[in-house]
């Protein structure tokens, strides 16, 4: 079933028959006419959004099993009706609207669908007011133009009112005031509906002073040494005027619009005089011109191995993926040309700009003439409420992680004024769960409005560690019991029955708890803890899809948030809609569980602490390792949630500066880690678990730096910028170029190859524009080719440090 944003369309079929029947004699009744079925299904809209007042598009296909002629009866559930297979119908008023139609074929048969639309008001926008000039001079001709949109795709009239008894009607138009004086202009925008909307400018109208005013300059503020650039400029005066040019090289130029080019690269200070038949003289402020160094096809090919499209530096093979890159290790911005040939109409092009680095710079990337819009390829926005409800969930996440992280620091501080040891004596003895147990389980995701739940021990099975996973079932509903026994398999063996996947990661990070912990949580000492999967039947809208929350590890008896502990290792699961999405609620177990032993063998045994988003990309590594060992490879929440969603978010995240309530850096750490995932294999998962020391003296920008470099690779600069390329570049899922895509690997790791090029198709995406580039980021554009022969393009900027990445392809099919 199809899901639009402005509607949601519900199909059912009401299916009638008929009967026959045969006696034995000679005296059988003749048969009768087979009655048939009829089926009818409305057919999914192309409008996107309804609006009052605009005609709304319907239609439907029916069938007879016998062929026979179909009428269609419509309801619009505005107590309006209409007839046909296909029609138009306008609605008067917003609101929810329940529509059905009804076929019915000539012999009474009838079946029906329907479903329930969403219509509302067109809003014009606020219309923009622009002057030229900005300001103006008593008696002199004044241009001005407003500009807004009906988003509804109404007829828009524009009326002026100058302030001075004048008006005029158009959406550009030329007026002149007879005086000095400031003057409310104001522009009334109504469409054929009705509706209007006004906005009001200020102008300021002077008086004629014998002068021209001071000459405004407009041109380029960068450019590249040796290439000409355009400056125009322009002043008022009731008389001609004539302009002369100082261009700061000691060189000078006549003309309201003049061509200049710069020798050598460096800071120029530009000027122009405007001049009047009179002779009075105004000078402009000095503008300023920033002229790089020019690079011309100065790219290298960044990829290897037989499916490597490019050729050489400057030559693609005509079919496949091939990617060049260039990267400016200099310390000033250069302007770069470069010219690809072997191109083929039909073919993508993206140009992708990284600052792999820690900082950002003030200078964005400049694409040139590049088309700031995606290769307009066929999409479907198919993915768009699967991500928003991801998103909703990441949010939730991300506040329970910034609790245990801020829980974690606090064992940091402690560690460093000393601690007291366990008392041995005080620590109760483990009591053992038996299946049909209960127990009040504390939901402290509201820190001030905790929720208690009375559960039931429904599932218990036993780990490597010799701990228990005790699994609690709410007896007012939610999580099934074979919701409970699914969620089971996917934590333990269970005899060779599960799939074992706590067992897989303590194999890799060691166990969740142990002796290390201090006095002040809870022990081992007298029995091993459970982990404890609770799932308790939350309210519907609970936004938390699941958590483990390291204060649960502690004792009560710390006073405080801590008397809310549920004194266990614990994870807290949606049983309320664990059977909706169960391959989601599985990885997600194990994202937790990633957390939780991180909990205990970073913050305590080791006094480490990932930085936020190496915690998220390392769980989130630990989904993508895990997904068909947990789902036969029916679900990979990395390919079907994060990778779509950092493609959609269409660039300018800042992998590094993790912010509070950021679903996009969610998106890029996943797609980061599966990237990493399936170029060096699952032990690099391990390695960040293990290995890495940050938290203190070591960044975890410097560990996984590191850890990247020992494995064969050139530091996370160069994976970033390779991931980049690879999402935003569209990368199919086979004959891949080394170093590049999603590719499928079953060494050192089990992971299906992602299809970003596919996914593309039906992923709407809209890059987004640079006005700083912020650290760890990606910026870029992309193009479909018009023609054969050479990519060519010039003029653009690359920031000091940036890599600059080409990738041509085929086009998905």
């Amino acid at each position: 079933m199809n899901r639009h944003a402005a509607q949601y369309l519900l199909a059912s079929v009401l299916v009638t028959g008929g009967l026959s029947a045969c006696g034995g004699g000679g005296n059988s009744a003749p048969a009768e006419k087979p009655v048939g079925t009829v089926a009818i299904s409305i057919s999914p809209m192309k409008q996107v959004v309804l609006y009052t007042g605009r005609a709304v598009s319907f239609s439907a296909v029916g069938k007879s099993s016998i062929d026979l002629p179909l009428t269609y009866q419509w309801d619009f559930g505005d107590g309006s009706t209409g007839s046909g297979a296909s029609l138009n119908h306008t609605y008067a008023k917003s609101g929810t609207y329940s529509i059905k139609i009804t076929a019915t074929d000539s012999n009474g048969v009838k079946a029906s669908s329907s479903g329930v639309l969403s219509v509302v008001d067109a809003v014009l926008t606020t219309p923009s007011i622009t002057a030229n000039p900005s300001s103006g001079f008593a008696g002199v001709d004044i241009s001005f133009k407003g500009a807004s949109s009906d988003p509804g795709g109404g007829t828009l009239a524009y009326s002026w009112d100058f302030g001075d008894q004048g008006t005029a009607s158009g959406d550009t138009v030329t007026h002149s005031f007879s005086t000095q004086g400031t003057y409310p202009v104001v522009l009334t925008v109504t469409n054929d509906l009705g509706s209007t909307v006004k906005n009001t400018l200020s102008y300021v109208v002077n008086a004629y002073a014998g002068a021209p005013t001071v000459p405004v300059i407009s041109a380029a503020n960068v450019a590249s040494t040796g290439k000409a650039i355009t400056l125009n400029a322009s002043a008022l005066d009731a008389l001609p005027l004539t302009y002369s040019w100082d261009f700061g090289d000691n060189t000078t130029g006549n003309g309201a619009s003049v061509q200049h080019a710069y020798s050598n690269a460096g800071n120029y200070q530009v000027t122009v005089t405007a001049t009047n038949t009179k002779g009075a003289k105004t000078v402009s402020a000095p503008f300023s011109v920033s002229v790089l160094q020019q690079v011309s096809n100065a790219l290298t090919a960044a990829c290897g191995g037989s499916n490597c499209s490019a050729t050489g530096a400057t030559t693609y093979s005509g079919s496949g993926v091939g990617v060049w890159q260039y990267q400016n290790a200099g310390t000033t911005p250069v302007l770069m040309d470069f010219s690809i040939s072997g191109v083929k109409a039909g073919q993508v092009a993206t140009v992708l700009f990284t600052n792999a680095s820690e900082s950002a710079t003030l200078l964005a990337p400049g694409f040139g003439n590049l088309p700031a819009s995606v290769a307009p390829l066929h999409r479907e926005n198919l993915h768009s409420q699967a991500l928003h409800s991801q998103m909703q969930k990441d949010l939730k996440h991300d506040e329970m992680l910034q609790r245990n992280q801020a829980l974690a620091r606090a064992i940091a501080q402690r560690k460093a004024v000393g601690r007291v040891a366990a008392s041995q004596s005080t620590v109760p003895r483990i009591r053992a769960v038996a299946i049909g147990d209960t127990r009040v389980w504390i939901d402290g995701y509201d820190i001030k409005n905790p929720v208690s739940y009375t559960l039931k021990a429904a599932q218990i099975c036993r780990l490597n560690s010799g701990r228990n996973a005790v699994f609690w079932s709410d007896p007012n509903g939610g999580a099934t019991a074979a919701d409970v026994a699914e969620l089971a398999n996917t934590f333990c063996a269970n005899g060779g029955a599960g799939k074992a996947g706590f067992d897989a990661l303590t194999n890799i990070m060691g166990d969740a708890w142990g002796s290390a912990a201090g006095s002040e949580m809870i022990s081992d000492a007298k029995g091993l803890q459970d982990i404890h999967v609770v799932l308790p039947k939350v309210p519907v809208g609970t936004g938390w899809g699941g958590y483990f929350w390291g204060l649960n590890n502690y004792l009560k008896s710390n006073g405080g948030n801590f008397s809310n502990s549920n004194e266990a290792l614990v994870f807290f699961v949606n049983g309320t809609q664990v059977s909706q999405a169960m391959n989601f609620y599985k990885s997600t177990l194990i994202h937790e569980a990633v957390h939780m032993i991180n909990f205990y063998q970073r913050a305590i045994v080791r006094g480490t602490d990932h930085d936020t988003w190496l915690e998220e990309s390392s769980a989130m590594m630990g989904e993508d390792i895990l997904s068909k060992r947990l789902s036969g490879g029916t679900f990979n929440k990395i390919a079907e949630s994060r990778l779509p969603a950092f493609l959609a978010s269409g660039g300018g995240v800042s992998y590094i500066n993790w912010p509070n309530l950021s679903g996009n850096h969610y998106a890029m750490g996943g797609s980061f880690g599966a990237f990493l995932n399936r170029k060096y294999g699952q032990s690099m998962f391990g390695k960040i678990e293990t290995d890495c020391k940050d938290g203190g003296t070591q960044t975890s920008y410097q560990c996984l730096d590191a850890l990247i470099k020992a494995a064969g690779g050139n530091g996370i600069g160069d994976d970033l910028a390779r991931m980049g390329i690879s999402v935003f570049g569209n990368t199919p899922g086979s004959a891949l170029p080394q170093g590049f895509g999603f590719p499928l690997r079953t060494v050192d790791g089990d992971f299906a190859a992602v299809d970003i090029a596919s996914m593309a198709k039906v992923i709407p995406v809209t890059p987004v524009i640079p006005l700083l580039f912020m650290p760890t980021s990606h910026y870029f554009r992309q193009e479909v080719l018009s023609s054969a022969g050479s990519y060519t393009k010039s003029g653009l900027l690359v920031p000091a440090g940036a890599t600059l990445h080409i990738m041509i392809r085929d086009a998905a099919p």
